[in-house]
């Protein structure tokens, strides 16, 4: 392939901190397999910063990123719930690259991957929105997967990719009633 000359203009890059994937192949054809897997991690406080679905030839197939530090909860909870054993394959230390378009063009996905695969970086998932295209890679190289998509996409002058500074946790609200018995 020729060196791409059409550089398609973008509002940013965005990465994220280190994460753990967790994909499930081949999930028994239960009423509903992501709403089983977003009901235990959100019961358990456990966020979800990329999650992936698709149904091919009657197989469900789910695909999610956790923070590291909720592995260990996560793959309890996982292996607690019997349809969800065992089916579980994890893929340590990734990352998003989230790349933010000024419009909405396939043009970004083609470039996107074409820049990555420049950079020989592995794609292990995709997932798409109407305000972004989020990549899954190897965490030890989003440094030079942010460097590689600004090669090929029209990036403001002297922008620099957002790293995460802050971390946004679920948690529990209990509120206290205190009733008051009439005198």
């Amino acid at each position: 392939m020729s060196a791409i000359k059409e550089r398609i203009k973008i509002g940013g890059i965005k990465l994220s901190s280190e994460l753990v994937q967790i994909n499930f192949q081949n999930l028994p054809d239960i009423k509903n397999p992501v709403s089983l897997l977003c009901r235990i991690l959100s019961q358990n406080n456990i966020n979800t910063p990329f999650l992936s679905t698709t149904r091919q030839e009657g197989k469900n197939k789910v695909s999610c990123c956790v923070e590291t530090e909720d592995i260990t909860r996560t793959t309890y909870f996982l292996e607690s719930d019997p349809d969800l054993k065992g089916k579980a394959e994890f893929v340590p230390s990734v990352g998003l690259l989230s790349v933010f378009p000024h419009r909405s063009s396939l043009k970004i996905l083609g470039l996107s991957l074409y820049a990555l695969a420049q950079a020989r970086l592995p794609v292990h998932g995709l997932a798409s929105s109407v305000s972004s295209l989020t990549i899954v890679t190897n965490y030890a190289h989003l440094d030079r997967g942010a460097a590689s998509l600004a090669k090929h996409l029209g990036l403001p002058p002297d922008y620099t990719p957002l790293k995460p500074e802050i971390r946004v946790t679920q948690s529990r609200i209990v509120k206290k009633i205190e009733l008051s018995s009439p005198n």
